[in-house]
């Protein structure tokens, strides 16, 4: 599996701006993973959220709260 900081990894520190390919790559590895893949954030979810609108697995808000899996809701 693979847990992959948002900030300063995939994304300047805060932005929200993401390119339509390395957003498309993000979903590319999580398909080739077979779902071993999950976001790590201390952003809101809906941060997250809106800057990759898959429902991917993710931890956010430094942890407080995690998506288990695509599509599930925060917990």
């Amino acid at each position: 599996a693979i847990l992959t900081d948002v900030d300063m990894t995939l994304l300047p520190s805060m932005s929200t701006d993401i390119d339509p390919a390395r957003r498309a790559l993000v979903l590319d590895i999580y398909s080739r993973l077979n779902g071993a893949f999950a976001l790590v954030t201390g952003r809101p979810g809906a941060s997250v959220d809106k800057t990759f609108p898959f429902d991917l697995p993710a931890s956010v808000e430094h942890h407080a709260a995690w998506r288990p899996e695509k599509g599930a809701s925060y917990i």
